[in-house]
């Protein structure tokens, strides 16, 4: 092999390496400022998520991003090297949810033991529902007003030998529904309730309901259509990506108990239109 071929294989592989660093600086910084504004990234491949509610971490060119969605509340997006992690940056993440369910959790359960098993593929929505609120009545909170609470699944995308299907009752006001929940642990074959975790971090939900009601409904009425197209706007295009299709797969105003604040929050699906790769995001504005 003579001299120009070595050469110019050597300027090739240069120019490849010198792309891939720019591409690299591109890229972080657009995803920079994205996380800056708490914004999913663009250009970072979601490699995991995990169980403490649904936190992901995304690998870029050279750098990481870490997307918390955990039972506490904490939905902040972080960006750094390769180092940084999801337990170390997400408040209750993967570490702390554990710590929290061998401390309280676990001995919850052992106190509220659910002796039968419950064959939950018999049940309907509507019957699990009831089934689920019955139990945490008589198990869990006597006060429990299950007409407060409505009933969603979802099920964690960790990298888990087990797999739990989670029934989140949130605490609503005016209808809407707070971060505040009972979430109740399922099997992954929905034969069995294994735990139920209490979420409504000790606020008196009778109080919080008086004090926040009436500021609700105002600014409920004042939300017109027009309003919420102009979020569904903006929440398409925070999203766009080359060459894939999106849609709202749901939306709803949501209230954060902590600081009072209630959003309108927009889920965002996108499919590739040649290969059929998908994503969701939340995006979310003050109402």
């Amino acid at each position: 092999m003579n001299n120009k071929i070595i050469k110019k294989r050597v300027k090739i592989m240069l120019v490849f390496l010198a792309t891939i660093v720019v591409l690299g600086v591109i890229f972080g910084i657009v995803d920079y400022n994205r996380a800056k504004q708490n914004k999913a990234p663009l250009f970072a491949i979601r490699v995991n998520a995990y169980y403490d509610g649904g936190s992901k971490e995304y690998y870029g060119l050279g750098y990481k991003v870490i997307e918390c969605n955990t039972l506490s509340g904490d939905d902040s997006i972080h960006i750094g090297f390769y180092n940084i992690k999801v337990d170390k940056n997400c408040k209750n993440g993967p570490i702390d949810f554990e710590k929290i369910n061998e401390k309280e959790v676990d001995n919850f359960d052992r106190e509220h033991e659910i002796d039968q098993n419950i064959n939950l593929n018999e049940l309907n929505t509507l019957e699990q529902k009831a089934m689920i609120g019955k139990l945490i009545k008589e198990k869990v909170n006597k006060d429990f007003v299950l007409d407060d609470y409505i009933v969603g699944t979802s099920e964690p995308e960790a990298n888990d030998s087990i797999v739990h299907v989670i029934y989140d009752f949130n605490f609503t006001i005016a209808g809407v529904r707070t971060n505040l929940a009972y979430s109740v642990f399922v099997n992954g074959e929905r034969t069995k309730v294994e735990s139920i975790f209490d979420n409504t971090k000790g606020y008196n939900l009778i109080s919080l309901k008086k004090e926040n009601e009436e500021m609700i409904k105002t600014k409920l009425d004042k939300f017109t259509e027009k309003k919420k197209e102009e979020i569904r706007r903006r929440a398409l295009k925070a999203f766009e990506k080359p060459n894939y299709s999106l849609e709202i797969a749901d939306e709803y105003p949501y209230f954060k108990v902590e600081n009072k604040e209630l959003v309108f929050m927009i889920f965002v699906v996108g499919r590739n239109n040649d290969h059929g790769a998908m994503f969701a995001n939340i995006y979310e504005e003050k109402i």
